[in-house]
């Protein structure tokens, strides 16, 4: 299992996955503590952090930071996921030993 380049490959795979869950985690955790508590409160559970439905003014920047962290992250497992695909695809055809 050391020596095996199938566990090193899916491995990338899972970091690149759980690196981009993590980004965007910490932007957002970084984001809310800088508003201010009345506007805070207006905001869905920790690992989310989701703006209402209906978006006052003073959530209107934080509200478009999600949406651009969500693309963000929905990119990099797109990544994530086309490099496992090209790794079982490697797998299967017997190029990795």
């Amino acid at each position: 299992m050391r020596d095996n380049p199938l566990i090193i490959l899916l491995g990338v795979s899972v970091l690149l996955w759980l690196g981009g869950q993590t980004w965007r985690r910490r932007t957002l955790k970084r984001a809310v503590r800088d508003l201010p508590t009345l506007t805070r409160r207006q905001l869905g559970p920790e690992p989310s952090f989701d703006p209402p439905a209906e978006t006052p003014d003073g959530l209107a920047p934080y509200a478009a930071l999600h949406a651009r962290t969500r693309k963000v992250e929905l990119a990099v497992r797109a990544v994530a996921l086309a490099w496992l695909v090209y790794v079982l695809y490697l797998a299967t055809k017997g190029t990795l030993q």
